[in-house]
Parts: structure tokens; sequence; C-alpha cells
């Protein structure tokens, strides 16, 4: 009674609440009934299957994983009211595919657009509107199609809701493939953020004691401390610093020495 109770109660207010016939909920307690006690429904189960069609269950654990929601199985499904259009006759569905033709190619060559006009129509913006209002959106474009194409059309996308012109768009209307702009931004990033070649190295880079000799000019002439800049990073008073470090430490007394 109370798995029953609570699935009475879902949605937000009362035009919007799922609405469950008694074999239905009898159906799915049957299902997800505990095996140990009869009288008693698994709720967590059935709210992990419920959830697993939007989102994947503890999905922050794999920040990387790919994620297509909703499953292609659950997208395909066939809205309340409309046909299974694998059933449907098939010299219906090859008139409706001509009527989608037509539609598509009168788009495409006047460049017209066609969903500003539908959405006028659509007053609770749930992407339906009605069969004369889909005619009418057709007619003010200027797309002329026969009785008997604009009933294989509302064959196709009519539900119990009215014209899902939202599903009629994405065949009538296909938008072209645009590469996403962080594509570019990435491959420059990436390619400016790629280390630079080494310069051939000069044989006076390898010799320790031309390098040493350069130091210690630089040393007399500025009068620079070294001990002073390398202390910093020996923490421990060890005398001893990570190579990183000494690196580091050289290059903020300006000894203008190479990678090599």
């Amino acid at each position: 009674s109370q798995f029953h109770r609570g699935l009475d109660g879902l949605g937000i207010s009362g035009t919007q609440r799922l609405y469950l016939s008694l074999p239905e909920i009898e159906s799915v307690m049957i299902q997800y009934r505990d095996p140990t006690d009869p009288t008693r429904v698994c709720w967590r189960t059935f709210e992990n299957d419920i959830e697993q069609v939007f989102t994947t269950k503890e999905l922050e654990k794999f920040p990387c994983l790919l994620v297509n929601t909703p499953p292609r199985e659950v997208e395909e499904l066939s809205r309340k009211g409309a046909k299974v259009w694998q059933y449907v006759n098939g010299g219906k569905r090859e008139l409706c595919e001509e009527a989608v033709e037509k539609v598509k190619q009168k788009v495409i060559r006047r460049r017209i657009l066609l969903k500003p006009v539908f959405r006028d129509c659509d007053k609770h913006n749930n992407g339906h509107v009605s069969r004369a209002q889909m005619r009418q959106c057709l007619l003010s474009n200027g797309i002329l199609l026969s009785d008997e194409e604009l009933y294989a059309l509302e064959e196709r996308f009519n539900d119990d809701t009215g014209f899902n012109y939202f599903w009629f768009m994405r065949e009538a209307e296909p938008k072209p493939y645009e590469e996403p702009l962080y594509t570019g931004f990435m491959a420059d990033m990436k390619k400016l953020n790629e280390p630079k070649p080494r310069p051939p190295v000069n044989r006076r880079e390898k010799d320790i004691v031309l390098i040493l000799a350069k130091i210690k000019g630089k040393v007399v002439r500025e009068r620079i401390r070294v001990m002073e800049f390398l202390r910093d990073f020996d923490r421990c008073n060890e005398q001893i610093i990570r190579r990183e470090d000494f690196k580091r430490g050289l290059s903020v007394c300006k000894f203008e020495l190479t990678d090599n």
C-alpha cells in the first residue's frame, strides 16, 4: 500500500501527475516483490532501474565515462497514442517518406524556418500542435501537400497530445553539422603548449670547465651570492636539493645557461 501511494503521488502538481491504472501498478509490484516477504516491495531496485534511464549509477566515481542518455531503446519508444511505424502499411510509409522529403527539399531550397511558426502555435510549449495548426503552418510557408500526404504525416507524427513537431523537425529541417569551436581551440592550445625543439648541441655547452668559468665570471662581475638563491630550496638544511629546484635557482641567478 505504501508503494502504491508513492506511485500515485508522483508529479509536482495535479496536472502533471503520473497516472497508472491498478493492473499496471500490480504488475510493477509483482515485478519488484521482495522474495523473502511477498507483502513488501523492493523500492530501491525499482528506483535504480528508473534512474538508469537518465544517468548512470555512481557516475561521480568515473568522471571520464561517456554516458548516452537516454538509452537508445528508451529513446525509440513510441509515445502514448502513436503507432508503431514499423508495423504500418508499406504504402503509407513510402508516402510519408515522400512527403517528408518534399518538405525537406523546399526547406533547403527556400531556406524556410519552420520551427518558429510551429512554436507560435504551441501555447503549452510541449512540442505538440493540433492537426489544423500543423496544416496551417505548412500552408503559411507555401508548402503544398496533398490530403493523402498530410494524412500520412499525421499518422507518422501524431500521438495522444497532438502533432509532434519536434520529431517532425528532426527529419524535415536537418541542421548542417558544425564542428564545435572548442575543437579548434584545443588544437591551438596543444600546439602552443608543445615543447619547443631543442637546438643542436654545441660543444661548448658540454664542456664543464667552460660552463663553470662562465658562472664564475658572472659571479665576480655582478657580485652574485649563489647560496642565497639555492638556500630557499633546502628546507631541511641537508645541503642537497632536487634537480628541478637547482635549475630554478640557477635561472633566478640569470646565468643564461641553456637546457643542454
